[in-house]
């Protein structure tokens, strides 16, 4: 079961990577240099929250 779960797993990023891969390319030949901030404008609306600490972290022994 692990190993058709790696196989699937092994495909399915291989396959995205190539779909992003063409993406970009096509993507290049229209925007050259400008396509950086075609990637970088959405990492600046799409950052991850910070992680609330649990109570035991805020705890201190001794």
């Amino acid at each position: 079961m692990i190993r058709l779960q790696s196989v699937y797993s092994a495909l399915v990023m291989g396959g995205g990577i190539a779909v992003m891969t063409m993406i970009c390319g096509v993507l290049f030949s229209h925007l050259q240099g400008h396509l950086f901030w075609v990637m970088a404008l959405p990492a600046l609306f799409l950052r991850p929250r910070p992680a609330q600490a649990s109570s035991s972290a805020r705890m201190r022994c001794c």
